[in-house]
């Protein structure tokens, strides 16, 4: 969840919509810690997962502007204010649910034991999970050198209608559209397959097949920077991350969801498999029965340019009315 401070209080919030995580209930519920009171030090929440829609906390933002979930304050702050301090870098985030898969196993009436399934499930974050002092430091090491081989975006984002959204939000640079852990993730990957090419060209080992494959390999690396970045939320009813796109626009999101890049079945293992499986449907897109390359079917016979139709209508003769139109 992206944080803001309430200024009435100085406490830090969790800025969300909602707090589900499943369809059936399962969500979270905050846990304000109230410090000494207001403006003391302190005042941060902390989370519990929770099983039943009634027992999750409200969410804290609508239409832009934030409701303090302290008891000792709960008041409303306006999003300008929330713009302000994202401007300033002031905006933090905070890690409050981690999606996991655990193992269970089937047992028959009889007793005996069945297969075995995944079953996802939720749990509250643990100290090992927040690493970002570790992450930033590797970062500010990596990231000098990165933006002279232009390994990073580092570029400004340019004001447009599409785009002023993250302006405001202060993410003016496509860098800031990633969070330290994501940008050091999605720059390990570039920077391995820059030298994995490189050393294929060195050895002039770099045929066609090869050639190819590593552009496969490059688009696999744009799944994942269009699955694993702050604009990515997590789909409650389906249990994912979405893509950037899911909405066609860079609207803001109060929490986002980060894909684990070295787990099995997500990460690259999904991004090469999603990969592969376009390829294949392309591929077959363009063969025919025979099994030899062939034109598109959409190409076979492709439909007069519209403007075309428009002419060949104006050329009819139009019936007489008897009335001026």
């Amino acid at each position: 969840a992206r944080t803001a401070t309430c200024p009435y209080c100085k406490g830090v919030v969790p800025l969300a919509l909602n707090w589900r995580l499943a369809p059936g209930g399962i969500g979270v519920r905050l846990k304000p810690h109230l410090g000494a009171g207001p403006s003391s030090d302190g005042r941060v929440c902390s989370f519990e997962i929770v099983r039943t829609l009634a027992d999750q906390s409200g969410g804290t933002v609508a239409r832009g502007d934030a409701t303090c979930p302290y008891g000792d304050c709960e008041r409303v702050f306006q999003g300008q204010e929330i713009k302000r301090q994202a401007r300033e870098g002031r905006m933090g985030e905070q890690l409050f649910a981690v999606a996991f898969k655990r193992r269970v196993q089937d047992r028959s009436n009889s007793g005996m034991h069945g297969r075995d399934r995944w079953v996802r499930d939720y749990r509250t974050p643990s100290p090992s999970d927040e690493n970002w002092p570790k992450i930033q430091a590797r970062l500010d090491d990596q990231l000098l050198g990165w933006e002279v081989l232009d390994i990073v975006p580092s570029e400004s984002v340019p004001d447009g209608h599409k785009t002023v959204e993250l302006r405001r939000y202060g993410m003016s640079l496509w860098r800031d559209l990633f969070s330290p852990r994501q940008l050091l993730c999605h720059g390990i990957g570039v920077e391995v397959f820059r030298n994995m090419l490189d050393d294929e060209r060195s050895a002039g080992d770099l045929s066609e097949v090869r050639e190819a494959a590593f552009g496969y390999l490059a688009i696999t690396l744009d799944k994942m920077v269009s699955f694993n970045c702050r604009l990515c939320r997590w789909d409650a009813g389906r249990g994912l991350v979405t893509g950037i796109f899911d909405r066609h626009n860079f609207a803001m999101k109060w929490s986002y969801a980060e894909m684990a890049p070295l787990i099995t079945g997500a990460g690259y293992h999904w991004a090469i498999r999603q990969t592969s499986k376009c390829i294949k449907e392309l591929l077959a897109l363009t063969r025919s029965e025979s099994g030899t390359p062939d034109r598109l079917p959409f190409m076979q016979n492709p439909p007069p340019p519209p403007n075309f139709r428009f002419l060949q209508a104006r050329r009819q003769p139009q019936p007489h009315t008897g009335q001026l139109s």
